[in-house]
């Protein structure tokens, strides 16, 4: 499914389907593509967002909670 994003008022991402969006910024507009790509090659969103990274150890261990020892 081609995603076209064609700049109106504001940005519109239009799929053969009809349009799936109108009026957003640039990176919405990209963001908004990128995602409904990925539904046609089988991803499905699961409504959880990933787990956080932590730069350094303590913060990762602090979430664990109270280490048994």
């Amino acid at each position: 499914m081609p995603v076209t994003t064609t700049k109106t008022n504001g940005y519109t991402n239009r799929t053969p389907g009809g349009i799936k969006g109108r009026n957003m910024t640039y990176q919405n507009a990209m963001a908004q593509a990128s995602l409904l790509r990925a539904t046609e090659h089988g991803w499905s969103p699961s409504g959880h967002k990933k787990a956080r990274r932590y730069k350094d150890d303590e913060a990762k261990n602090a979430l664990k909670g109270p280490q048994k020892g």
